[in-house]
């Protein structure tokens, strides 16, 4: 391999690594130049930028992959040519790139849901299809939360006028007919309104899926909302930034397990539930 040209080296890690397993085109950039590294000790971000269709001296890839520069739409274009990128491979790569640098809620949630079309034609589906519009979607799990609250009818106007986020009727039925299709919720035949079943819709918790990713941006996007819709003595909202050792990541993540246990076992111990609420935790590194 030592003896190909930059461009075919890099082609040849490339097809050995699929782009449909990224969600953020510098990663997959990053992956890629690492693999031909690992063949090729001596490989340099010169020989990737010409391996990539640019020039020698071009030093915009190695400020992508230091995050210092975006990726652009033209550079991905160049790029999928460059790596010979047909098909599924070629859509989903100008699109991921595309969504990486999308700016509106609205133009991300339609770059994802091609995202995650042009990923099921590639890849098998780590969930089954109606698992995927269930994470697909913020309101899901919270109409079906409200369903066990004291004295709530199940019926969708009800559902609505309870809701602190804004939701249409037509959303509401539909996301109760999903519901009642993966079994959780029932409908009662004698007053005609949904019920809670009991049990959790739950994955493993480390699950690649780009449903569950999609999940947990939109929960993270309404809980910035939060900050101004909901009073403050109804949230609390807390941030810290420390400096730890790797080797203390596991223990602190076990901590957050258990406090998600915790919140289930609340749930379970509140018989009379009057609200339903969102527990966001994140825990990531600023530095490389």
């Amino acid at each position: 391999m030592a003896g190909l040209s930059p461009k075919n080296q890099t082609m040849r890690a490339a097809r050995e690594l699929s782009v449909t397993e990224f969600m953020s085109g510098m990663a997959y950039l990053r992956a890629l130049f690492l693999k031909v590294k690992e063949a090729i000790p001596d490989f340099t971000h010169q020989d990737f930028s010409e391996g990539l269709g640019f020039a020698r001296s071009n030093n915009m890839l190695r400020l992508i992959l230091t995050g210092k520069r975006n990726l652009t739409a033209k550079a991905a274009v160049k790029i999928a040519d460059s790596l010979d990128f047909h098909g599924t491979n070629r859509r989903y790569w100008t699109t991921l790139v595309a969504y990486n640098i999308s700016r509106t809620h609205e133009e991300r949630d339609s770059l994802f849901r091609l995202l995650l079309n042009y990923k099921s034609k590639s890849q098998p589906a780590q969930l089954g299809e109606k698992e995927v519009q269930y994470f697909s979607q913020w309101y899901h799990p919270v109409i079906r939360e409200i369903l066990a609250l004291d004295g709530i009818k199940g019926d969708p106007e009800a559902i609505q006028s309870k809701l602190a986020f804004p939701l249409r009727l037509d959303e509401i039925k539909d996301s109760l007919k999903l519901l009642e299709s993966l079994g959780a919720i029932t409908l009662d035949p004698q007053t005609g309104h949904y019920q809670r079943t009991e049990g959790h819709i739950a994955t493993d918790q480390e699950v690649d899926s780009m449903a569950i990713v999609r999940y947990h941006q939109k929960m993270i996007e309404i809980g910035r909302e939060s900050i101004t819709r909901v009073a403050e003595d109804l949230r609390s909202i807390n941030a810290v930034t420390v400096s730890i050792s790797e080797d203390q990541v596991p223990l602190l993540k076990g901590k957050i397990q258990e406090l998600i246990q915790t919140m289930l076992a609340a749930e379970t111990a509140s018989p009379e539930a009057d609200k339903v609420y969102q527990l966001n935790i994140q825990l990531f590194p600023f530095t490389k």
